[in-house]
C-alpha cells in the first residue's frame, strides 16, 4: 500500500465515520479501493497496529540535517505548537467512545484540521527539497508492509 493510499484512506474514514453519524450514505473509496481490498486490508489489520509497536519504527527524522527552514523560530514554533496539538487530540480522542453523536463529528472536524496542517507544514518541506531521503524511504517501507 503505497503513502498516497494510505492518505486517501485515513482522509476517507472520517468522511465516512461522519455520514455514518448523520444517518447519511458514505462518500465514494478513494479511487484504488474496493470493498473486496478493504476487506483484505481489515484481515491485516492486526499487523497494521503492530506498526505502532517499538519493535517496528521510523528512525530517520523528517527533514535533511541540514534543513535551513528548521532554523527560523517560527517554524520551529510552528511544528511545536503542531506536534502539541496532535499529541493532545489523540490524548482526548481516547475519550471517543463516551462521545455523543455532536461530540464525535467535532473531533472528527478537528482531526481534518490537524490533518490539514500536517499537510501544509509537510508540503512545503517537500516544495523546498528538505525532506530527509532516508525518512522518505523509511516510510515507505513501513507502509509497504500493510
Amino acid at each position: 500500500m503505497s503513502y498516497e493510499m494510505v492518505e486517501a484512506l485515513m482522509k476517507w474514514q472520517p468522511q465516512q465515520m461522519r455520514a455514518v453519524l448523520q444517518q447519511q450514505p458514505p462518500p465514494p473509496m478513494p479511487p484504488g479501493l474496493s470493498p473486496a481490498s478493504m476487506q483484505q486490508l481489515s484481515q491485516k489489520l492486526p499487523s497494521v497496529m503492530n506498526f505502532m509497536t517499538p519493535e517496528v519504527s521510523i528512525t530517520a527524522s523528517p527533514f535533511a540535517e541540514d534543513c535551513e527552514a528548521l532554523k527560523s523560530s517560527v517554524v520551529k514554533d510552528e511544528l511545536e505548537a503542531l506536534c502539541r496539538d496532535h499529541a493532545n487530540l489523540v490524548s482526548f480522542g481516547k475519550g471517543y467512545r463516551g462521545f455523543d453523536p455532536l461530540g464525535k463529528l467535532a473531533f472528527l472536524d478537528q482531526l481534518d484540521m490537524i490533518e490539514d496542517r500536517w499537510k501544509v507544514f509537510i508540503g512545503r518541506f517537500q516544495l523546498m527539497g528538505e525532506m530527509n531521503p532516508r525518512y522518505l524511504q523509511e516510510t515507505e517501507t513501513y507502509l509497504k508492509r500493510a
